[in-house]
């Protein structure tokens, strides 16, 4: 057995819990629950409705004269204050924190506002003109044979249906949860009953 304090310590035996009481019974705090400090901005983001488009311009001029307003952030903003994220994709591609020159999914941000109240940032979210150029849209297609498809289809349900095992466009399920370019974004946390706790 690994020495007290160790690295391997833990490894292989239960741990109490010292949290379930203070949740349970609604004594737990999060960090949502924490004061908002004075002076803070609310962000309202502007996302793309195309799938692929080239941006030809965003005039962001009338949302930042609303009052309350303190500034309007576009892709050519976070070009000159930041540096591209780390593409894991073998294509030459700069993966900024808003969309720069183009467009390459839906949803993904083209502009932040930054205003005195969240209110306000969805206001001025409307005023924010975009000129788009659509591009035909890039769809990723199965590569192997619909029989190998099909055979895998089966395999990872386990219960596909004889019309499904026999269809060639028969596409499995993703088990993941969609990505997001938020890689910094705060989790999301539900709360759960005292009643059914004991189900988990």
């Amino acid at each position: 057995m690994s020495q007290a304090g160790g690295p391997g310590a833990y490894l292989g035996r239960p741990l109490a819990r010292v949290e379930d009481a203070d949740l349970l019974c609604g004594r737990g705090r999060f960090s949502d629950d924490l004061p908002v400090r004075t002076g803070t901005l609310h962000a309202a983001i502007l996302r793309s409705p195309h799938a692929h488009a080239e941006l030809l311009s965003v005039d962001a001029e009338a949302a930042s004269a609303i009052l309350g307003v303190v500034t309007v952030v576009t892709g050519d903003d976070a070009k000159r204050w930041t540096r591209p994220f780390t593409a894991a994709v073998k294509a030459p591609v700069e993966h900024w924190c808003l969309a720069v020159d183009r467009v390459r999914y839906v949803g993904e941000p083209v502009a932040v506002v930054l205003a005195r109240d969240r209110y306000t940032a969805a206001d001025a979210l409307e005023l924010i003109e975009v000129s788009y150029r659509p591009l035909p849209a890039v769809i990723a297609t199965p590569s192997r044979r619909p029989a190998l498809l099909r055979r895998y289809c089966i395999l990872r349900s386990g219960a596909t249906s004889s019309a499904t095992a026999r269809s060639a466009t028969a596409i499995p399920k993703p088990l993941l949860p969609p990505r997001h370019t938020g890689s910094r974004s705060r989790p999301l946390t539900r709360a759960i009953p005292a009643a059914r706790s004991r189900g988990l």
